[in-house]
């Protein structure tokens, strides 16, 4: 799943002149559509608030944010965790399942500042983003605000060098794929019981949505995590090659 892709072009040289040209024509007519959805929007227009009121007590939280995203329309919640599981999976080449899920090495040089942080932020840190996912429910908070707390925790633990995770491992496979996983089981599930994709029974339907939250908040904080170490590799590694260029 996380092998490596090589994609050769053996066609003509593409004009960047053009091709910039092309991107500034598409995004000027982007941002001239949403001007103009903005002018033509009616500020006396309620829109689906009203609608999400009457059926707020159906939907198992209190919260109408958490209600539309994971009751009302959890299909499109659904799709962008699969959207998100699709990108990790895209720059993830390595394959070195086998590997420990995590290490942890002894850095000989320590910075005092950053241990600091490390040890007293990064706990505080994974406590908050508990909070945001109980308080989603009644809250502003939720799973994805939650996951990418604790992808930021990730990312100061992994400032120093001292830790270090394997995405292409088996456990980080479990748990990038456990949001979606259980996301869809749930959903499929209730149409033998409910009779319909997503269609949560009101005696169980909080329950079911703080479950798909909390195993959706771990995926989405491994899988940030995943794309900052990603993108950081690449960015060393084009430095290293950069640095280690034999001059011509």
């Amino acid at each position: 799943m996380f092998n490596k892709i090589d994609i050769e072009y053996a066609g003509a040289a593409v004009d960047q002149n053009a091709s910039n040209l092309i991107a500034s024509l598409l995004v000027a007519g982007l941002l001239f559509v949403l001007i103009l959805i903005v002018l033509s929007y009616d500020a006396h227009y309620a829109g689906l608030e009203p609608l999400v009121t009457q059926s707020i007590d159906l939907s198992g939280v209190t919260n109408p944010v958490t209600a539309v995203l994971l009751n009302f329309r959890a299909y499109d919640t659904l799709l962008e965790i699969a959207v998100l599981l699709v990108v990790v999976i895209a720059v993830l080449p390595i394959d070195d399942r086998h590997a420990s899920f995590f290490k942890h090495t002894v850095e000989t040089k320590n910075n005092l500042v950053l241990s600091a942080l490390q040890r007293w932020i990064a706990p505080a840190m994974v406590l908050f983003a508990g909070y945001l996912l109980w308080a989603g429910a009644s809250q502003p908070g939720g799973a994805f605000q939650a996951g990418a707390l604790l992808a930021g925790a990730s990312v100061l633990l992994f400032q120093s060098n001292t830790y270090h995770v394997n995405y292409t491992s088996i456990m980080a496979r479990i748990l990038l794929t456990i949001g979606l996983a259980v996301f869809v089981i749930i959903g499929t599930g209730l149409i033998w019981f409910e009779g319909g994709l997503l269609a949560y029974p009101l005696a169980f339907s909080g329950m079911l949505i703080l479950l798909i939250e909390a195993c959706a908040t771990v995926s989405i904080a491994l899988a940030l995590a995943s794309l900052y170490s990603s993108l950081i590799d690449t960015a060393y590694s084009t430095v290293s090659n950069i640095t280690h260029r034999p001059a011509k």
